[in-house]
């Protein structure tokens, strides 16, 4: 009787190949985009959160940032990707390979650029444990005082 015509499976293998969008089949597709990014000041990067408790490691996602921008000014898209209250204190590491990572405290006020941090580039980024946070503050209180015995 009344069936419905079988699919046919090369019609849709054939609709399958062609591009969502014509235009960035004409002018090169992702590829001409990419390369476009590249003769720029920019640079897509990943981001990695730890969590320390649960000591799990997970991709939050990865962006296109500028290479004049400073490392530090990354930090709020980070706890926004992660989740993370406005002002958690987050530590930065790049991820050099996997199971290597350093730290890039010292670098946190240089540009990407002058960081040597740029296109592909990993960051780990987890939050202060509190037992660093809490000797941290004491190292600072500590120096405060010390300044101020000395100016007296």
């Amino acid at each position: 009787g009344g069936e419905a015509p079988a699919p046919d499976a090369d019609a849709d293998a054939d609709a399958a190949a062609e591009p969502a969008d014509p235009a960035l089949a004409a002018d090169g597709g992702d590829a001409t985009l990419f390369s476009k990014a590249l003769s720029t000041k920019d640079a897509l990067v990943f981001f990695k959160y730890y969590d320390y408790v649960r000591e799990d490691l997970t991709v939050v996602g990865c962006t296109w940032v500028s290479l004049e921008q400073k490392v530090h000014e990354l930090m709020p898209l980070m706890r926004k990707l992660a989740r993370l209250p406005d002002d958690a204190p987050v530590l930065i590491y790049e991820e050099v390979k996997p199971a290597l990572i350093e730290p890039l405290a010292k670098k946190r006020n240089k540009t990407l650029d002058k960081a040597r941090l740029g296109h592909g580039d990993v960051f780990v980024f987890q939050l202060t444990p509190p037992g660093d946070l809490a000797a941290a503050k004491r190292a600072a209180a500590a120096k405060a005082q010390a300044a101020a015995e000395a100016d007296a």
